[in-house]
């Protein structure tokens, strides 16, 4: 998981990723590996407390970019909001759920290849160029919607 990213409108909720960290760990038996600068080490305590410490590690501000590339390499799914983590993973090869805003052009800025899900809503009655609307827009995406999709990938594997 990445739970963070340079814009914090772009960023879905960290309660949320937690939520879904322990949905992950209760349906899948996940290790949830958390990755991301040391300013987002909030975000990660926030997933390792509802995951659980036995199925989290958390890695925020550990990993050098070898690093982090190592360990996507490894993992079965990505879980990230549009960062550059989303865009390794693709290079990659590994399926990654996106967590997205109004602000990304459908498909523009989307990973490359076929294996991705990519959540995220499109119409709201608000200005799409404002910050406020693009936090509305990552806010309406559920841990329902989220989970969903990455079922649809792990089912897969």
């Amino acid at each position: 998981m990445s739970p963070g990213g340079k814009r914090p409108a772009n960023r879905w909720p960290e309660d949320r990723f937690a939520e879904l960290a322990e949905r992950l760990v209760n349906q899948y038996d996940a290790i949830i590996a958390i990755v991301g600068n040391k300013a987002e080490l909030h975000l990660a305590k926030e997933i390792e407390k509802k995951a659980g410490k036995d199925n989290a590690l958390v890695l925020v501000g550990e990993l050098t970019l070898r690093e982090t590339i190592a360990l996507i390499e490894k993992a079965s799914l990505v879980v990230s909001n549009s960062t550059g983590t989303i865009h390794l993973a693709a290079a990659l090869g590994v399926p990654a759920v996106v967590i997205d805003t109004i602000r990304n052009v459908p498909g523009r800025w989307f990973p490359y290849g076929e294996t991705h899900e990519i959540v995220y809503h499109r119409f709201l009655s608000c200005n799409y160029r404002e910050e406020s609307c693009i936090k509305k827009s990552i806010e309406a995406v559920t841990v329902d919607e989220v989970f969903e999709a990455c079922g649809k990938i792990l089912t897969k594997i």
